[in-house]
């Protein structure tokens, strides 16, 4: 039953730390802490066969410590919550503690239900389970493999005193979570990230001609700049309707030239189905890009009279795309480090654009690293 529950719980990377989380709903609700994700809007999730994917937090009681996150994917089964649990009864505790130092592999620990308590007023599962920092939020599985208990914290100053959400208290709580998901009273937050006082390139008002048949990416160049942090801007309207044709708009970043004719770099594209893509293109990776992240969102305006914002900020090994004002994701940037060329981009993939057509884009600007804030 714990070999079949492995594909249920997945490690959560939240930016600040790492957790852990478990499928309850297999359209892709996650139940986890709500200290995991705390301050987070979108998270990584990372699942036991190593599969990256974007998660937003859906929803949060911070009261009891639980969060509700989720994937737009599907999961062959979810974690139930079991009806009983008894003292002594034997229990299994899945999840990853320590996050990505003691690698990716799950760790499964078994122990007893010690006792039951009350903390702050929610009701806790004892257990000599070893928890540790990134075993929060993974289940607690009774020998049938369901879920008796959320895994929370342990005591710092005992050995083997570690406790858990009970099930009753998370089945409780997960539909008033569902629908608060399902009905949310907030808006997307807007970029974090505001420009400094002077941009090292812009903005550029131009056009970037359609040529789909000469093999390359059809581009606009910011002469001069060589960058590794900071923002990269831009307004991009649609040159058509889908009905005439596939059109792809965004930025090339971090461009360098690697043998021959080759070029490394990272690239983060919007298309006419309301995709955003994100590619890394590298010579380790021999002659494909490898796709790091790859999701339908709303914020895209797909109309052929309207346009799109899009705006990256980098820093180090990590960065955030946001689209009209609205944060989408999280982009991770450690597959390539370093200053390189930055380009405005269009009919990126094979068969996008169609010719005598062009891609308008104003207010193109880039700005440096003190702009991070």
């Amino acid at each position: 039953m714990v070999e079949r529950a492995r594909s249920s719980v997945v490690l959560i990377d939240a930016g600040a730390g790492t957790g852990s989380g478990f499928v309850v709903d297999a359209t892709g609700y996650i139940l986890t802490n709500e200290h995991v994700v705390r301050g987070a809007t979108w998270v990584t999730v990372i699942l036991d066969s190593g599969a990256r994917m974007d998660a937003y937090v859906a929803a949060t009681d911070a009261s009891r410590d639980i969060a509700l996150i989720k994937v737009d994917t599907n999961f062959d089964s979810a974690l139930r919550f079991a009806t009983d649990a008894r003292g002594g009864e034997e229990v299994i505790a899945l999840g990853y503690p320590f996050g990505y130092r003691l690698g990716q592999s799950m760790t499964i620990t078994a122990g007893i239900i010690s006792a039951f308590r009350m903390h702050d007023g929610v009701a806790h599962i004892q257990t000599d389970s070893a928890i540790n920092p990134g075993n929060s939020g993974g289940p607690l599985l009774n020998l049938s493999g369901e879920v008796v208990g959320m895994n929370t914290k342990r005591r710092q100053d005992a050995q083997g005193i570690n406790f858990a959400i009970r099930y009753d208290v998370l089945a409780g709580r997960l539909p008033v979570l569902l629908a608060d998901a399902a009905n949310p009273t907030t808006t997307t937050p807007t970029p974090a990230a505001t420009p400094g006082p002077e941009p090292i390139f812009g903005p550029v008002d131009g056009e970037i001609e359609h040529e789909p048949d000469d093999g390359f990416i059809d581009s606009y160049y910011a002469r001069g700049v060589s960058m590794e942090n900071g923002i990269i801007e831009a307004h991009f309207h649609n040159p058509y309707s889908a009905s005439v044709g596939q059109w792809s708009s965004g930025f090339l970043f971090r461009l360098q030239d690697t043998e021959g004719t080759r070029n490394d770099f990272h690239s983060v594209i919007i298309d006419q189905d309301g995709y955003f893509r994100h590619y890394l293109r590298s010579s380790r990776y021999g002659e494909s890009d490898q796709r790091l992240a790859y999701r339908h969102i709303g914020e895209i305006n797909i109309g052929a009279s309207e346009s799109n914002h899009i705006r990256i900020a980098a820093a180090g090994k990590e960065g955030k795309l946001y689209v009209n004002g609205h944060y989408i994701a999280n982009l991770q940037l450690q597959g390539l480090m370093g200053a390189g060329r930055v380009y405005a981009v269009a009919t990126y993939f094979t068969g996008h654009g169609v010719s005598g057509y062009s891609t308008r884009f104003e207010d193109f600007t880039i700005w440096p690293t003190g702009a991070l804030r």
